[in-house]
């Protein structure tokens, strides 16, 4: 039997809450990111780099600190781009845009979060991704982070800020969580990337 494999696989057109997503993929991250409580917009803004390089990321975030963080969904295991490269370092020399961050992300948000090997994280406090785990943290009680929106937001020589409903301490960037307070956050995001995985969706435009 002869088999014609010329023809790739072709993202599907997906509807969800209004937005025609480009694919079913980008769609689930949508669904995640309202079940984690995110606010969101997809595709809201390009952004010209220079000597005609444009990017148009897929969603625009809103961090609990106030800090933007762009993201932008590949398929599984794709994680680099070339061009998101570009994005990022471009963001980063713009002092137009103050706390404001980018991050790929690879496959589903289960699979990111769960399934591969590269230990992706989000921050408890101010929700971004560009977060680092550490160690066991300062008593063997708290895991230790390092995050870079927190890093930002937190004055210089300042004192650790315990925060009781938290269990948590933070100093410029550095975050110590509970360990229980930390696994509450972890079954959220599982949770989240749960119903992301099942979610059902309309197909195309109407």
């Amino acid at each position: 039997m002869n088999v014609n494999t010329s023809t790739s696989m072709q993202p599907i057109n997906t509807q969800y809450k209004g937005y025609l997503f480009r694919s079913r993929l980008e769609a689930r991250w949508a669904k995640f990111f309202d079940a984690m409580g995110y606010e969101w917009e997809y595709e809201p803004e390009g952004f010209d780099m220079g000597y005609g390089d444009l990017y148009l990321p897929d969603f625009k975030l809103a961090l609990k600190n106030g800090d933007t963080q762009w993201v932008e969904i590949k398929p599984k295991c794709v994680t680099s781009d070339a061009k998101f490269d570009r994005f990022d370092a471009n963001l980063s020399n713009r002092g137009d845009l103050p706390h404001t961050y980018a991050k790929l992300v690879s496959s589903d948000p289960m699979w990111f979060f769960f399934e591969n090997n590269e230990n992706a994280y989000i921050c408890p406090l101010c929700r971004g991704f560009n977060t680092w785990f550490y160690s066991d943290g300062c008593d063997g009680d708290h895991w230790m982070f390092e995050c870079n929106p927190c890093d930002f937001n937190t004055p210089s020589c300042a004192d650790f800020i315990y925060d009781v409903t938290r269990d948590t301490m933070h100093l410029k960037g550095i975050n110590y969580f509970s360990k229980t307070y930390y696994a509450r956050h972890l079954d959220r995001i599982k949770r989240a990337a749960t119903a992301a995985r099942s979610a059902r969706f309309e197909q195309g435009a109407k």
